[in-house]
């Protein structure tokens, strides 16, 4: 079975700089070009736009970024768990 992440985890795990710098912190460093940066930015810029325009936006961005932050919790969670076996 194929897995796209594979070699971005790999590179990851050779080339951070710190041993507390996360997967989201290295990737937006490290391994995003400039190009990927103005594109995230553009991105950003556009969706915030839409929630000035249209700010019922905000209580869905809100339970959205709760939702991802437990993700993103319970993925730390399991790693560092894995890490200590």
């Amino acid at each position: 079975m194929y897995h796209p992440f594979k070699k971005i985890r790999q590179e990851y795990r050779e080339t951070r700089g710190r041993s507390n710098e996360d997967f989201l912190e290295w990737f937006l460093k490290r391994h995003l070009s400039d190009k990927g940066k103005i594109i995230l930015i553009v991105l950003c810029w556009l969706a915030w736009t839409q929630m000035w325009i249209y700010p019922a936006l905000f209580v869905y961005l809100f339970e959205g970024v709760v939702v991802l932050c437990l993700l993103y919790g319970i993925a730390f969670l399991v790693t560092h768990r894995n890490h200590r076996k």
